[in-house]
């Protein structure tokens, strides 16, 4: 029967020494949990150790060690409960605590705690307690029962401690019952079990509940090998037990042969199915992080908190090295003004302005993308200067690995921010399923975005909608009418073209007498200026010349081109500020340096004797966008729906005009702009001056 107990006593030194290992290995800071195990683990070690010896000295001596480890449990057992529990001890108590126990520990080799040894129970030796042995009793019970109330609390707030608590119970007691024979007392060791129940139970919290924010994992074959292990140990534990009856060893073998040839893949199973992401690596059901994702978040509030929970359900689930959030943050009056940098814990790490170009990029472009890709889209469109700041900024956070992942979330109102996941813990990149993950976390949570926004939010993006469809109605109808008017033009300039061609043929036949010559050559240019006016007024409607052809147009080289074109004897000054590398766009070269020819005369002759022209260009989302602005007498708020008609005009006729103030130059600048799908709008203010914003799509 001794050997039941030295065999559950080997068991519980390895599975105790292994765990207290593991644990501290992995999280340094449970260094009094480490020892705490260690020193049970001796105790174990020791309790084999007399049961086997049948020396008289060996036994007192192995007794004596046995009696060093138990005076430091009740010490360790304390220290390990504020650790676990995550409280600071007393310095005073801890000292108080430390001197105690170290007293018992120096004690333990007298005869003071360990009299003597002697057989009982078929065991060959046994400690007998010594006269101080009742007074590091009562020490034990005193710290044992503040350690099980600091649990009992730890455990109310988290039922995850339960766990532990439960098999601190069961260990203390299996323990406990041992010191019956130090006082004589024949009650047999049964309870040793127990104490591997506590090893079981404190394994399970670790791997299935990350009670203490450890996880265990291992690789596929090792599930096998766990199983292979327990079916050597059941076996070497059925030949020591029941070794002395063949009979009774032949039939327990054969029920554990049985046993694990039907229960050996199943086992296997279980530990790959049940809780398959603790035990083998990058293993994880979409479905369970969605699910999660959506119990935590359903009725958050706090965008922080809502960031948090997200970050930390990918972390458990991808087992991601490092992952940090960028959060957008609002002043008091509830206007954007910055994004905090944190981790997933939301300690913060610093802040990214407004226009910082990973804001400025995401903003526009919310969707997934890698770290390296992501550089190379920015260097395409930022200086090498401003990317190195940028890197330098993200390597500082931490968040600068070239298999990183930017995860962005939009809401109605704003750009929210992003989740930033650096390179999985085993080294190896995101796969298609990770990424396919990603998409489904934004889309569920930018749903959930949604329904957070407040309803005025809504609202005004709904009327700011219905107004662009609005503008583009007007530009509709603006385009529809002008077309209707000038088609009527040209049908009646044809008209009038053939009876001044035959006047024009009569007055040529006429003598040239000296007292109608004058007149003659009067009516002749007026003639030709009626003619001029027709075959201008027929441009209207020609649309794109079929001679000419669109071709990629840098738009800032058109500008410049056109201010050249200016009269010198005009007085005003011009401002350019153009953007630099624009990229080009598809268009017809001669007809938009006609169109910004026409918007700079149409300026000059609003400004009348002198004033400023700023002509400006920037790059759009998909567009590149330039306003020409004056600052002339500005538009009356009567004409400014009709400016783009023909023969609306407020200048009046002007040999500096190249309309000759007929007021045709807005009327060929809308069709250039219709002719390259395009749009163009105004904003005026009598007095002040008025502005032109042209924009002009780019197609690559």
């Amino acid at each position: 029967m001794t050997t039941i107990y030295i065999a559950i006593s080997l068991i519980n030194c390895i599975t105790t020494f292994s765990l207290g290992s593991y644990v501290y290995i992995k999280k340094r800071t449970y260094l009094y949990y480490f020892l705490f195990n260690i020193n049970h683990a001796l105790w174990n070690l020791f309790y084999a150790l007399y049961s086997i010896t049948d020396n008289y000295g060996m036994a007192l001596f192995f007794s004596r060690c046995l009696m060093i480890s138990v005076s430091l449990i009740p010490s360790l057992y304390i220290f390990y409960c504020y650790e676990i529990s995550e409280k600071k001890q007393p310095q005073k108590i801890k000292i108080v605590t430390i001197l105690i126990g170290l007293f018992f520990v120096l004690i333990s080799l007298t005869p003071l705690m360990i009299n003597n040894v002697s057989p009982i129970l078929g065991f060959s030796y046994w400690p007998r307690a010594g006269i101080l042995f009742p007074l590091w009793l009562i020490w034990f019970l005193i710290l044992t029962i503040f350690g099980h109330i600091m649990l009992i609390r730890q455990s109310y707030h988290d039922k995850r401690y339960l766990y532990i608590l439960v098999g601190i119970y069961l260990g203390f007691f299996g323990g406990g019952a041992n010191f019956l024979l130090f006082y004589n007392i024949p009650f047999p060791p049964i309870f040793n079990g127990f104490i591997s129940i506590y090893v079981i139970l404190t394994t399970w919290a670790i791997l299935k509940h990350d009670v203490l924010g450890v996880t265990f994992v291992i690789k596929r074959w090792t599930a096998h090998a766990i199983i292979f292990l327990f079916i050597i140990a059941s076996f070497l534990i059925a030949n020591l037990t029941l070794g002395f009856d063949k009979q009774l060893l032949i039939f327990a073998l054969t029920f554990l042969g049985l046993f694990w040839a039907y229960a050996t893949y199943p086992a296997i199973r279980f530990l790959i199915t049940t809780r398959a992401r603790k035990f083998l690596k990058g293993w994880y059901l979409p479905e369970d992080v969605l699910t999660s994702i959506s119990n935590k978040i359903e009725k958050e509030k706090s965008k922080r908190k809502i960031f948090s929970s997200i970050a930390e359900e990918i972390f458990n689930a991808l087992e991601i090295e490092n992952i940090g959030l960028v959060i957008a943050r609002r002043d008091k009056n509830k206007a954007l003004s910055h994004y905090l940098v944190t981790d997933r814990n939301i300690n913060e790490l610093g802040q990214l302005e407004l226009n910082d170009i990973i804001i400025d990029y995401f903003t526009k472009n919310p969707k997934i993308i890698r770290f390296k890709e992501l550089i190379k889209i920015l260097e395409k469109e930022h200086t090498s200067a401003e990317i190195e700041t940028e890197l330098a900024k993200l390597k500082n956070f931490g968040f600068s690995g070239k298999e990183t992942y930017f995860l962005p979330f939009s809401a109605p109102e704003i750009f929210e921010g992003l989740i930033i996941a650096n390179q999985k813990s085993e080294g190896k990149p995101f796969k298609d399923k990770d990424i396919t993950l990603f998409n489904l976390i934004i889309k569920q949570v930018e749903n959930f975005f949604y329904k957070l926004t407040p309803y005025e939010v809504i609202e005004a993006k709904y009327f700011e909608t219905k107004e662009k469809l609005h503008n583009a109605e007007i530009q509709l109808i603006r385009s529809k009418k002008i077309e209707a008017i000038v088609h009527a033009t040209r049908q009646c300039h044809h008209e009038v073209k053939t009876p001044l061609s035959i006047i024009r043929m009569t007055l040529n036949e006429l003598p040239d007498l000296a007292e109608i010559k004058k007149p003659k050559q009067e009516m002749i240019e007026e003639i030709d200026r009626a003619v001029e006016i027709t075959n201008e007024t027929l441009k209207l409607t020609d649309g794109a010349s079929t001679n000419q052809v669109f071709r990629m147009v840098d738009v800032n080289h058109a500008i410049n081109r056109a201010t050249k074109l200016i009269p010198q004897y005009k007085s005003f000054t011009l401002n350019l500020n153009l953007a630099d590398d624009l990229p080009k766009i598809k268009a017809i070269l001669e007809d938009i340096e006609i169109l910004f020819t026409n918007l700079i005369n149409n300026a000059l002759e609003a400004m009348g004797s002198g004033g400023t022209i700023t002509i400006a260009s920037e790059l759009l989302e998909k567009s590149v966008q330039i306003k020409v602005s004056d600052t002339g007498k500005g538009i009356p708020p009567e004409l400014i729906t009709r400016i783009w008609e023909p023969y609306v005009s407020g200048t009046p006729t002007d040999a500096g005009n190249s309309t000759g103030g007929r007021g045709w130059g807005l009327t060929i600048v809308n069709r250039i702009i219709q002719d390259h799908n395009g749009t163009i709008n105004v904003e005026s203010e009598v007095g002040k001056g008025t502005t032109f914003i042209i924009t002009l799509p780019i197609e690559s």
